[in-house]
């Protein structure tokens, strides 16, 4: 499933999520996975909320955070990267399932620009939506091993 929520450059992606989670409705135990910047308690909170699992992959520098369940989940990845290693974790969580998403973005952005037309935000809000209907029917090009 995807879910979108068009913010003003002033919202950092972590302050949105648990709204896009509310209008995708996720069933429990769906996967959401987000880049390093999605590794915030507000952001595993919100997960939890919507009985949802993230995966965000912890700072380099990240600790261990005592108490309660709040932080049990980060924690337990923090300590599966550093036995594991950073590339390793991405692949035993499955992580890498997260390049899907950004090659979207990119075909999205190399079919309408990189902006958006519209000055106002409930214009931008429709013309992200129409954006991505209208890429979501056009067919995928199929792919061919070369060797």
């Amino acid at each position: 499933m995807v879910a979108e929520r068009v913010t003003s450059c002033q919202k950092h992606d972590c302050q949105v999520l648990g709204d896009v989670l509310a209008v995708a409705q996720p069933q429990p135990g769906t996967v959401v996975i987000g880049d390093g910047a999605y590794d915030r308690r507000m952001c595993h909170a919100a997960a939890k909320r919507h009985r949802a699992k993230l995966i965000s992959p912890p700072g380099k520098r990240a600790v261990l955070r005592p108490g309660g369940t709040d932080w049990r989940e980060r924690n337990r990845s923090i300590e599966v990267a550093q036995f594991l290693g950073r590339p390793d974790w991405k692949v035993a969580v499955g992580y890498h399932r997260r390049s899907l998403a950004e090659s979207a973005m990119h075909r999205l952005k190399a079919a309408f620009g990189q902006r958006l037309r519209s000055r106002q935000e409930s214009n931008q809000e429709h013309e992200a939506l129409l954006r991505a209907h209208s890429l979501n029917q056009w067919s995928t090009p199929a792919s061919t091993p070369l060797a």
